[in-house]
């Protein structure tokens, strides 16, 4: 490494990338991997306002990140798992505000239309629609992870979903016209 301002540099896709000398690179490259993959999306996706509340699937590698990063932002954050056993972790050791079991219908249902957004990090294969319930109108499911087979999304729910607001209120709002001229007509034939 060459040293400028304190700074080694490391090459990183055949460009110089500036290094702190005290931080082993074994310690910090992952970081650049797990980092970029979670910061970028809470960023580009606008995940990133204080006071928003979004979900984090999975607190493994990604999902750990991906809290210290929100926590960083002042993001209220509601970790989603499909095992309470992680519960006590999320919250006292990684700073999440609340948790929710996806195996749990009941709280399922009470989480509905909570979110502003889910970074889901789980890289195996799990269904999503339960996730997109969580959110509200307007939120956004950002994945992640890398699941070896595809994941299942049944479109027909999708329609009627309160994440998909401006969809259905487009959809209500041309059967109320149609269902209104419609009914003109019947009365103007009388």
């Amino acid at each position: 490494m060459d040293k400028y301002l304190g700074l080694g540099f490391l090459i990183l896709r055949g460009s110089p990338v500036p290094w702190p000398e005290k931080l082993p690179i074994e310690i910090g490259s992952p970081l650049l991997c797990a980092g970029i993959t979670t910061y970028s999306p809470l960023r580009y996706f606008g995940l990133d306002k204080p006071g928003m509340n979004i979900g984090v699937v999975g607190h493994g590698g990604l999902g750990h990140v991906a809290m210290k990063f929100a926590n960083a932002f002042g993001i209220k954050i509601t970790v989603i798992s499909t095992s309470i056993d992680k519960k006590k972790e999320a919250i006292e050791k990684l700073g999440a505000d609340s948790f929710l079991v996806s195996r749990d219908p009941e709280k399922m249902k009470a989480g509905a239309g909570t979110l502003d957004g889910i970074i889901d990090t789980v890289s195996a294969t799990h269904p999503l629609l339960p996730l997109i319930s969580l959110l509200k109108p307007h939120g956004k499911l950002v994945l992640v992870g890398a699941p070896d087979k595809p994941l299942e999304l049944p479109v027909f729910p999708l329609i009627s979903m309160s994440s998909f607001y401006p969809i259905t209120e487009w959809v209500q709002n041309i059967s109320i016209r149609i269902l209104t001229i419609l009914l003109n007509i019947h009365h103007s034939w009388q």
